[in-house]
């Protein structure tokens, strides 16, 4: 029974200091509460000013106190129109009444109080934009005239100028009405201009197709490589279907050492191979040692290798700057 007495003392000790360290959180809140509240009033009222009445009886008594706030006002501040109203919201509360701004809103507004007291309401005219500047073409004559350039400057712009307006009005005309000397001269220089050599891209995507034919492998291939694995596995793996005896295990190894040996052969044969034809040396070492003698076949058989598209017969030479050349005719 002891053990139990202290248990429950300790647990009513416990719990009473929880209730008091509630008791002093809410006391401590509390107090916290109103003595913010005390210091929100006290800044709104150090804001406000002694002389910011919350409401006036009438109208005539805002009238008396915006003449007081006028009249305390730089003269300047009242006759210059770039600045706002003296009665403006904004003017007001700048400075510092906002207790008449609020008044003046519920009397009518700032323009029917300034109309009553004779005082400018007129926002301040929003500055003109810029004239726009008219943009002409660019004469040398007139820059000379105006000595906005110097006078060999403004010869060679002019003779520019010129030159360009006589080569578009030459390229207007039609060939019925250039001269017979004009047509064979146009003539010879097309027919001495310098033909322009042909674009051979070097993105060739034949190199990179060929190789994908390689790596394929028909159903021959795989058998062979099929069976150099099957090989393999019963001569040097345990193979549970097929029980070997001691002879018949030597003879199976011997074989498929044999058959691995002349897979290797044939993969660097095909590889040496395969680079005197231009193809991929690795790919066909690997694939002639695996596949062995079918995929050997396939490298063998000019069949399978990838040809570069024929051109058209009328392509044939044409724009590559070869052949006869023939010569120029003679204008007369």
């Amino acid at each position: 029974m002891a053990p139990r007495a202290a248990a429950l003392i300790w647990s009513a000790a416990l719990f009473g200091c929880a209730l008091r360290a509630c008791a002093l959180h809410v006391a401590r809140s509390g107090a916290v509460r109103r003595a913010s509240e005390r210091l929100g009033v006290r800044a709104r009222a150090r804001m406000a000013g002694p002389r910011q009445p919350a409401r006036f009886a009438t109208v005539e008594a805002l009238e008396a106190e915006l003449r007081a706030h006028v009249a305390a006002l730089p003269a300047a501040e009242l006759d210059d129109e770039s600045l706002p109203p003296p009665l403006a919201y904004s003017e007001l509360s700048r400075n510092g009444r906002d207790d008449l701004a609020r008044a003046v809103m519920d009397a009518g507004g700032y323009i029917q109080m300034s109309r009553r007291l004779g005082l400018r309401w007129a926002l301040p005219k929003k500055a003109a934009p810029p004239p726009v500047v008219e943009v002409r073409n660019f004469d040398p004559r007139e820059a000379l005239k105006s000595g906005f350039l110097k006078l060999g400057e403004a010869r060679s712009a002019t003779e520019d100028v010129l030159e360009t307006k006589r080569l578009s009005e030459f390229a207007r005309r039609e060939p019925a009405q250039l001269t017979p000397q004009q047509v064979g001269r146009s003539k010879l220089a097309e027919l001495l201009r310098p033909a322009r050599a042909p674009y051979v891209s070097t993105d060739d995507p034949l190199p990179g197709r060929q190789l994908l034919v390689d790596m394929q492998m028909s159903l021959p291939q795989r058998a062979s490589a099929v069976l150099l694995a099957w090989a393999l596995a019963l001569a040097f793996g345990a193979h549970p279907t097929v029980p070997l005896d001691g002879d018949a295990l030597l003879a199976a190894r011997g074989a498929a050492v044999g058959l691995a040996a002349a897979h290797a052969a044939l993969g660097a044969y095909a590889a040496v191979l395969a680079a005197g034809k231009g193809r991929s040396a690795v790919t066909w070492a690997l694939k002639a040692a695996l596949a062995g003698a079918p995929a050997l076949a396939e490298l063998r058989d000019e069949r399978t290798r990838l040809r570069p598209p024929t051109p058209p017969p009328g392509d044939a030479g044409g724009g590559s700057g070869g052949g006869r050349a023939s010569s120029p005719p003679t204008v007369g």
